[in-house]
């Protein structure tokens, strides 16, 4: 006889599915046309969702994630989507995203070239200058979903160089982001621009401190 398959909604996902129900009817409704309008950046929101556990639901538990699974996340996202809200829609789509690479095989493939064949400290350092082109979330995920093997000294590094290498443009960092939807017009891409140099000099620098200290570990 064959086995039935249940499709149903687990407990644990009904009440994922209650606590974003609330927390976007709570926090996110009174607010939300204000923060369209003017452009804000809303960080504050962002980081109570990571508090909740709600950024990393399908990352492993050994990575700090709650691996509740892809279809947990899902569902998230729908309510998300019920809330309206655009920004927040695009932070987890951009993750789910992620995660579908991961699932079909591909950023396997690419973490045994960069990891395997060009090595870590190269590889994280090219997380770096990818994070300012992608953003650095979607990217730091990427390389979690990659469970590469590096020691301690390359799980530093690697958070270093996607946390500065973000800075390098404008759009690669949600700060970034958020100044230019506050300074329309006196702070723009082309501005931070003619800085990237200087800060591509101190993103090397950072580098070989990095390095130079952490050599032991």
């Amino acid at each position: 006889m064959a086995a039935i398959i249940d499709y149903g909604i687990t407990e644990e996902q009904q009440e994922i599915i209650n606590l974003i129900d609330e927390f976007g009817k709570e926090r996110i409704v009174p607010v939300r046309a204000e923060l369209d309008e003017k452009g804000i950046f809303p960080a504050d929101l962002l980081n109570e969702l990571a508090q909740m556990d709600l950024m990393g639901l399908y990352i492993p538990e050994e990575y700090g994630g709650v691996g509740a699974g892809y279809v947990s996340y899902g569902l998230v996202a729908r309510e998300v989507e019920r809330v309206e809200w655009d920004t927040l829609l695009f932070f987890f789509g951009v993750i789910m995203c992620v995660g579908g690479l991961s699932f079909i095989g591909y950023l396997e493939h690419v973490s045994a070239y960069i990891y395997g064949e060009l090595g870590p400290t190269t590889a994280n350092v090219l997380v770096g200058v990818m994070s300012a082109i992608v953003d650095n979330i979607p990217i730091m995920v990427a390389v979690l979903e990659m469970h590469p093997v590096m020691d301690t000294q390359q799980w530093l590094l690697v958070t270093l160089t996607a946390g500065v290498g973000g800075s390098m443009l404008s759009i690669g960092s949600a700060a970034g982001v958020a100044l230019m939807g506050q300074a329309r017009g006196e702070y723009t891409f082309f501005r931070h621009l003619k800085w990237t140099p200087v800060i591509a000099l101190g993103y090397a620098a950072s580098i070989w401190v990095h390095l130079l200290i952490n050599r032991g570990l």
